[in-house]
């Protein structure tokens, strides 16, 4: 996401001055600043609640300016958390993706995979008010990315909470962040039948799970870096891609590796005795663990 020169004023006040800021895939970042300085007011204007005085903001290189907020992707919680007080938790979940026009048969499965993620399927069938803040909270994160969104914005996330659960909380989202973040990836059908569909990327061909699209059609695929294994030179249906950093993380270490059109792609591999060590700049080949692994997507395309 970039920012490029955004002012915004509200009559004669200037709440925003000339921001530019730009944010690389993965990047976790804090807005700081004392109440009234227009953090909100930029939320709001990248996930397009309000149109800036000035600038543009761009995902992935173009304009969403003209974009409304149901269609640029983002999703945002609120200080508030704003869950539905008449519905449970898993019809929380679940309005987001009716929103979207998910298929029914789809919505469910994906519910449950979100609540697993938050750690709250025992707490389901609750409403939110039988549910404490932190509570509430990772409700309010399983429903924004449960569309699989680009940007994920927290809107003071922590304010409501006391010491403790906020620091519980903050762990919770980098966790989050660390398990869900997905690698997203532009590529082309080359075709398909009932156990994959074959998708031609920057990097190489992969097969990703079947899917009802035409061959041609523009799509992106999205892998999540635990789903990516490195494999030796030469196999079918692998990826090549050049090492731009190495992050040991515990017994793990991820490589943020950029293929062939400037894509960047993260993957986590364990840290075992036998496994090969990357160094930045070198070449690494990879590939999906298995075609169920791999979702496609219909490439969205501004109006």
């Amino acid at each position: 996401m970039h920012l490029d020169a955004i002012t915004h004023r509200f009559g004669d006040f200037v709440a925003i001055n000339d921001v530019q800021l730009a944010i690389n895939a993965g990047e976790l970042i804090a807005l700081l600043g004392p109440s009234g300085c227009g953090k909100s007011t930029l939320l709001r204007i990248v996930s397009g609640f309000v149109r800036q005085t000035q600038g543009r903001v761009l995902f992935d290189g173009e304009r969403v300016d003209h974009l409304p907020p149901n269609r640029r992707g983002v999703g945002i919680v609120f200080q508030s958390y704003a869950l539905f007080p008449h519905m449970t938790v898993r019809q929380n979940v679940a309005y987001g993706l009716e929103a979207h026009h998910w298929p029914r048969d789809r919505i469910a499965p994906r519910v449950e995979e979100m609540l697993g993620l938050v750690h709250m399927r025992p707490y389901a069938d609750r409403l939110p008010r039988q549910l404490s803040g932190g509570q509430q909270q990772r409700v309010a994160l399983a429903r924004c990315l449960a569309v699989d969104p680009k940007i994920l914005m927290l809107d003071e996330p922590f304010g409501a909470l006391d010491k403790n659960l906020r620091l519980d909380m903050q762990i919770e989202v980098k966790r989050l962040q660390r398990e869900y973040g997905i690698n997203l990836m532009p590529g082309r059908i080359l075709g398909g039948d009932a156990s994959g569909t074959d998708v031609a990327l920057a990097g190489g061909v992969v097969r990703a799970c079947p899917a009802s699209l035409e061959r041609g059609a523009n799509v992106v695929v999205s892998v999540r870096p635990e789903q990516l294994r490195v494999q030796a030179e030469g196999r079918c249906g692998q990826l090549a891609g050049t090492v731009k950093m190495v992050m040991p993380l515990g017994p793990q270490v991820i490589y943020d590796v950029e293929i062939a059109d400037g894509t960047a792609v993260k993957i986590s591999q364990s840290r075992d005795a036998g496994a090969r060590q990357f160094e930045s700049g070198s070449t690494i080949h990879f590939a999906p663990a298995s075609a169920a692994s791999c979702r496609i997507f219909p490439a969205q395309t501004p109006s």
